[in-house]
Parts: structure tokens; C-alpha cells; sequence
């Protein structure tokens, strides 16, 4: 048996999700709509698919709490530099109206990138509290504030990396599968009711990509045990799969979990420091 190594990247949500639904199993984990599995998942697949497409009235303020935590923190990110011309990326309005030829702002080359990538990991524990999930969304939306109001455009990315080892004789075979999607592009704006979805609802881990590990070929999914009654892979750090790592090549992988808001706080100064560190080789 030889280790299946699979990576699936789509460039945007409605690609994703075009994937998911042309999922050819109604038997599979996604599917099962049980009382018990509706409360685990978080809603029923008909109710998560609603959720997903037109909205989730019921979602955490994750905006408030990202500058709770903003305000708590002691983050700080140096700032693009720019500088006045006759031409430029935008206008400031008042010295346009001033009649000034250079009212057009520009930012000055610099080694760092203009776009930075950040990566949240859609893997979830089962117990993960409905506090925990809010905590993650907030700290990716502060994270992203932070970023956009230094004059950096941002693309955010969605993934999954897992593993499932399979005895073959006496040899442990692990196989690895990264999923991940563009949930926004560094030229959009931030659709905070599709990021707390994704964030913060559990339903878009277990009946969403659930639904998208269904749609893999019978042998690759066999391989991986995504189907019912097995466990759907166990989570990797995305550090754990080298060619995912390198192909996604993202600035920052948010993977937090944690109901504390302390936690959340110290996260969020942390990867603040380590995103100025690597803007500023």
C-alpha cells in the first residue's frame, strides 16, 4: 500500500461548495440528521446549507469581541509607509479639495509584501465550546483588522489538513489530506456573516467538509475512513504536511481553540509579533 498524499484547493467559496454538493453519497456522516447528530453538528445539513448561503442571524458579535480584544492586546504592526504624488493607489480627498497636484497616495516599495495571507484551520475538537468557536472568529477578525489598517491588502484562506494511519501487515501507512479554500480574496472586502460561518459554526466542520471528504474517489475515501462510523482523519498542524505548507504558503495559520478571552488576547499579540518579524525580512 502506498501513502495517499492529496490536496484540494479551490479559489473560492462557491467552488467549494459546487464540490460539495455534487457529492454523489447520501449515506455518509453529513447526511445524518438524527437529533443527536443535529446537536453535534450544530444543525441539520438542510439548515447548515441555508446557513452558509444566505446568512446566520443568530451569530456572535465576532466585530465587538475582535476589538476587545485589540483594545486589550498590545499588538502593533508597523504601518506600509507612503507618500504623496501626481499619481497613485488612492486620493486624499482634503488635499484634493485644497486644489494640491499631489493628492494622490502611494505606497513606497518596500521588501514586504502588500498582500498578506492568513489561514485558519476549519478542524475542530467534539467538545469545542460555542465560546471557543466565537474566540477563534474574533481573533482571526482582529488579526485582519490590524493587518488591513497598516495599509496591507489581505487574502484569507480557509483549510483542513488531516491524517489516517492503516496497518498494512506490519507497516503503519499515514495518509494526508489538506483541503482549503479562498474565503476572501485580497480585493475584496470582509464579509464578517460568511467569516463568523466559518469561524464559529460548527456545522461548516461537520456537515460542510464533511460533505466535501465525501466527494473524494471510493478509494481515497476508504483510505482516509471518511465514512460513517470512522472518525473523518485526525487533525494535522499543517506544519505536519509539508507540500500543503509550502503550496499555501500563508503569512499566518490561525489555529486557536480556546474559550478563555486571556488566551485569546496573548494569541493575538503573539501572531501580531510573528507576522512584524516576517514583514520585516
Amino acid at each position: 500500500m502506498k501513502a495517499i498524499e492529496r490536496i484540494d484547493h479551490y479559489e473560492s467559496t462557491a467552488d467549494y461548495m459546487a464540490k460539495c454538493l455534487a457529492n454523489p453519497d447520501k449515506d455518509g456522516s453529513s447526511h445524518i440528521n438524527t437529533k443527536q447528530r443535529n446537536e453535534w453538528a450544530g444543525a441539520s445539513l438542510r439548515d447548515a446549507l441555508k446557513l452558509q448561503r444566505e446568512g446566520w442571524s443568530q451569530r456572535p458579535d465576532i466585530s465587538k469581541l475582535a476589538n476587545e480584544i485589540d483594545i486589550s492586546g498590545s499588538a502593533d504592526l508597523t504601518e506600509m509607509v507612503t507618500e504623496y504624488s501626481v499619481q497613485g493607489s488612492y486620493v486624499d480627498v482634503p488635499t484634493y479639495l485644497e486644489g494640491v497636484p499631489e493628492c494622490m497616495v502611494e505606497f513606497v516599495a518596500q521588501p514586504s509584501p502588500k498582500v498578506v495571507r492568513i489561514g485558519f484551520n476549519l478542524s475542530t475538537g467534539h467538545q469545542l465550546s460555542s465560546q471557543a468557536f466565537a474566540n477563534r472568529g474574533a481573533v482571526i477578525m482582529a488579526i485582519y483588522n490590524k493587518i488591513a489598517s497598516a495599509g496591507y491588502s489581505v487574502e484569507v484562506v480557509t483549510y483542513t489538513a488531516t491524517s489516517s494511519v492503516k496497518k498494512d501487515g506490519n507497516k503503519r501507512i499515514t495518509h494526508k489530506h489538506c483541503t482549503s479554500f479562498v474565503l476572501k480574496r485580497s480585493d475584496q472586502w470582509m464579509d464578517e456573516d460568511e467569516l463568523a460561518f466559518w469561524c464559529c459554526h460548527p456545522a461548516a466542520l461537520r456537515r460542510c467538509e464533511f460533505m466535501h471528504k465525501e466527494s473524494l474517489p471510493e478509494g481515497e475515501r476508504r483510505a482516509f475512513g471518511y465514512y460513517s462510523g470512522y472518525g473523518y482523519g485526525v487533525p494535522l498542524d499543517l506544519t505536519e504536511f509539508d507540500e500543503a505548507n509550502e503550496q499555501m504558503a500563508l503569512d499566518c495559520k490561525v489555529d486557536f481553540r480556546s474559550e478563555s478571552f486571556d488566551d485569546a488576547v496573548a494569541y493575538y499579540n503573539s501572531t501580531i509579533e510573528e507576522i512584524n518579524e516576517k514583514l520585516a525580512s
